[in-house]
């Protein structure tokens, strides 16, 4: 699992010219899912994207002095989800991009359904209920951001099935690009 966490003033997504979701203050927060994984995952991403000090302390006068989590701090979670983030460039295929490390579609979508259900169960549970919007699965969607800071965190849990794998179709890759030299 991959989570890129954005702190944010406002965010809102719209699929063709229909707005899905809107938020305040608070992150938003991409999700994908490699290959590999599993719902051991998910709890690790929700601490991150719930419990994790993203907010700058109000009291403080010191720059970057971040001691507010999303839940505490009253603020809104936007997920969204995006298969992209296991994009990589083909070894020895110019620029094109694979996603071969992306979970299916239909394995991501049963994870991603739960990773919210997690989220917003973990923001009820600190008082901030109802602060939890999303993207619509699946749908090509436009995400507009007013990014605060910026602040841009990258976070990754990886079951050892999914690593395993990664190893597999690196041997498999530089097999290929041998044989196509």
């Amino acid at each position: 699992m991959r989570i890129v966490v954005q702190r944010g003033l406002k965010c809102a997504v719209h699929v063709e010219d229909r707005l899905v979701s809107e938020i305040g203050k608070g992150v938003l927060a991409l999700v994908g899912f490699e290959r590999g994984d599993d719902a051991s995952v998910l709890d690790f991403g929700v601490k991150r994207v719930v419990a994790t000090r993203y907010f700058d302390d109000e009291a403080s006068q010191k720059a970057w002095a971040m001691s507010a989590t999303t839940s505490n701090a009253g603020h809104s979670v936007m997920l969204v989800s995006q298969f992209t983030l296991f994009g990589e460039p083909v070894k020895g295929k110019g620029n094109r991009l694979d996603f071969h490390r992306a979970l299916s579609s239909a394995e991501a979508k049963v994870l991603f359904d739960e990773f919210v259900r997690r989220v917003e169960a973990q923001m009820a549970a600190a008082g901030a209920a109802g602060q939890v919007r999303c993207g619509e699965f699946g749908a090509p969607m436009r995400v507009a951001l007013e990014n605060d800071g910026p602040c841009t965190i990258i976070i990754e849990k990886r079951t050892k099935e999914a690593e395993e794998k990664e190893k597999l179709l690196e041997k498999q890759e530089a097999d290929n690009v041998t044989k196509d030299e």
